[in-house]
């Protein structure tokens, strides 16, 4: 008896988050004495046992540990309510969950289950509660909880929490090694079913790993200048934003704001064959932009062109605009090529790189 009642005093007093020094003083006692009541070298007089059972919310029979079997039973209990898909309504597996919580209410597993059984009624209902939630989630977090249990805990209140910075700040408890800002607010906004700032979201990420991937293959000299050190790994790079643009357009039209990025690449793609050697490929990758070029040349004038993808709808250029920045890109990669591009130079005097020009720039005049 005295082992048990030693364990649980210094279990609840950490579940309680208090210290040695102040349950001592709350029973006008010694914090020597609490400290000895927990190595089990002694314990608390026959008269404290029913306050400091009422202190901690537990039966005197939990404090003592004469019922430490039903305590992991009913936690055990509490873990099938979850689990089981019985058809049982949520509504009810809280109330029966609250029920447990009654006799354990210092047990962080238990309001973790009831945290989740309100995540799973959506975020509606969540908010209907979301003082008392946020104490529980308060309470898991300082408890002796395991890891993915408060990691858990704290993706269900980025996804609950009324107010975008406070989620954000359970975000940021889980540390930027395991989940992202972009992360967490793209599940926030799924979990809200808040498609329109769930699109905006996704495509700055999209943006930013795309930024990324343009980077590739370059290596820093100073705060103004950068040169190609990897062709292999700069066309692999290309090859990638392709596939990714490929995987967001709109397979049922060639004709959508994707269309400039993937041209762009397209003369990249090209530049690092070129680099390798690669003749016959960087041909055909001219060939390839200047075809889709040619696609926006021949639009009607009042043409709108969109990100049509159905992650991504929140964008529309007018032919205009694109005609305007297909100038520039041709003046740049094919007529005076610079930068990466100005590897052209190379080969401009060959019949099939003239032909390419000449099949763009008739549409620039």
């Amino acid at each position: 008896m005295k082992i048990a009642i030693s364990e649980n005093i210094k279990r609840l007093r950490k579940e309680k988050n208090i210290t040695q020094a102040e349950l001592a003083a709350e029973f006008g006692t010694t914090c020597q004495s609490v400290c000895r009541w927990e190595n089990g070298a002694t314990y608390p007089d026959i008269e404290l046992i029913p306050e400091i059972a009422a202190f901690f919310g537990v039966s005197t029979d939990v404090l003592l540990g004469c019922d430490n079997e039903s305590v992991e039973t009913k936690i055990n209990k509490v873990y099938k309510l979850g689990d089981q898909d019985n058809g049982m309504d949520i509504k009810d597996k809280i109330f029966e969950m609250r029920k447990v919580m009654a006799d354990l209410p210092y047990e962080p597993r238990i309001k973790h289950q009831i945290l989740r059984q309100y995540y799973k009624l959506g975020f509606e209902e969540s908010t209907k509660n979301i003082s008392e939630l946020r104490e529980f989630a308060e309470f898991i977090c300082s408890s002796d909880a395991d890891f993915w249990i408060k990691y858990d805990t704290r993706n269900i209140m980025t996804a609950i929490e009324l107010d975008e910075e406070a989620a954000m700040r359970w975000s940021e408890q889980m540390g930027s090694e395991i989940i992202t800002r972009t992360d967490a607010l793209l599940s926030r906004y799924r979990y809200r079913k808040d498609i329109d700032k769930f699109n905006v979201e996704a495509q700055k990420n999209l943006c930013f790993l795309l930024s990324k991937l343009f980077a590739s293959g370059f290596q820093k000299l100073n705060d103004d200048e950068y040169y190609l050190n990897d062709s292999e790994y700069y066309k692999l790079s290309r090859i990638t934003i392709l596939k990714i643009i490929d995987i967001f357009r709109d397979p049922s039209t060639d004709i959508d704001a994707w269309i400039s990025l993937r041209s762009m690449f397209k003369f990249q793609l090209a530049s690092a064959h070129l680099r390798l050697g690669e003749v016959e490929e960087c041909y055909i990758a001219i060939e390839e932009a200047v075809d889709l070029l040619v696609k926006i040349a021949e639009l009607p004038e009042d043409a709108v062109i969109k990100y049509n993808t159905p992650l991504i709808g929140l964008i529309e250029f007018d032919k205009f605009r694109f005609g305007a920045g297909m100038k520039q890109s041709v003046d740049m990669t094919l007529i005076n090529p610079l930068g990466e591009c100005e590897i052209f130079k190379s080969i401009s005097d060959t019949d099939r790189y003239r032909a390419a020009v000449e099949r763009i720039t008739k549409y620039l005049e």
